[in-house]
Parts: C-alpha cells; structure tokens; sequence
C-alpha cells in the first residue's frame, strides 16, 4: 500500500527536519532508504501476517513531533535517582534532549563505547552503522532512523 500524500509529505517534513543538520554518508544513506521504503509501503494493514492483531490506524493519525522543552532538572533531582553504589555512567535525556551537564561518564574497558547518538553520528564514537542494519525492515521500524535524533549509543 503506498502512503497516502497527507501523511507521506508529513514524515518528508519531519525528515527534513531531523536531517537538516547532515551526518555522515552512511546515515543519510540508512535514512534515505527508509524514508523510500516507508512512503513506498505505508503503515502496515491487518491483512499483514505479522499485523493482524495489532491495530496502527491511531500511529498513523498521530502527527509525531519533537517534545516540548521545558523540563526542569537538577543534579540534586538525578543523585536522588540513582542507587547508592559505587561509581558509574549515567546519561541523562530530559524531554529527548541529553543533558551533558547532569550525566556522568567514568573510564570504560578497552574496546567499550558510552555516548549519544549524536556523538555517534558526527564520528565521536566508532562508527555505528552496523548496528543499525540489524532490526527488521518493515514500516514500523523504518521510522526509527529516519526520525531519531537522541539516544544513548552503548557498545560492549
């Protein structure tokens, strides 16, 4: 099923903005496809196998958009989160957005990696593209690289 026009010049638009900023090659390559693929096959139907018995009708009226900032936090309000135990990472995402200033990053083992999706796309950390070719393709997961902007980038 292609997308309908409404909703297809919909997730083109929030594309854009998400990739306005570039990235490297293989991102906006990893995200040209899936945008390709989307507006090609639509929200999936329950005449698909895999989603009979899972209704999408309302994800696909829902017009998905970054969070409202606004969102206070303090280090005090984080420390209160946290377990007592030694030294460890923490990355803190308020509202979608990460917050340098309340996150905490120790040494890592030879080999591990620890930072944003951010870090990982402007080539701070080794190169995550494998990682992403793992989840299945079908629309549902076509819209993660194509709309995502922050996370946690972890390798062990």
């Amino acid at each position: 099923m292609t997308l309908p026009a409404a909703i297809r010049d919909r997730y083109h638009a929030a594309s854009r903005r998400v990739t306005g900023a570039g990235g490297p090659a293989w991102l906006r390559r990893l995200r040209e496809e899936a945008l390709a693929r989307f507006s090609e096959s639509g929200f999936p139907a329950p005449k698909e196998e895999d989603w009979k018995y899972t209704p999408v009708a309302a994800i696909e009226a829902t017009e998905f958009g970054p969070a409202p900032r606004g969102g206070e936090l303090s280090a005090i309000d984080v420390a209160g989160l946290l377990p007592a135990e030694g030294p460890g990472h923490v990355l803190v995402f308020l509202d979608g957005r990460y917050r340098r200033d309340l996150s905490t990053r120790n040494a890592l083992p030879p080999g591990a990696s620890l930072g944003t999706l951010a870090e990982a796309f402007t080539g701070g950390l080794d190169e995550p593209a494998p990682f992403f070719s793992l989840s299945p393709r079908n629309p549902v997961t076509d819209l993660n690289p194509l709309l995502m902007e922050a996370g946690a980038f972890i390798r062990l």
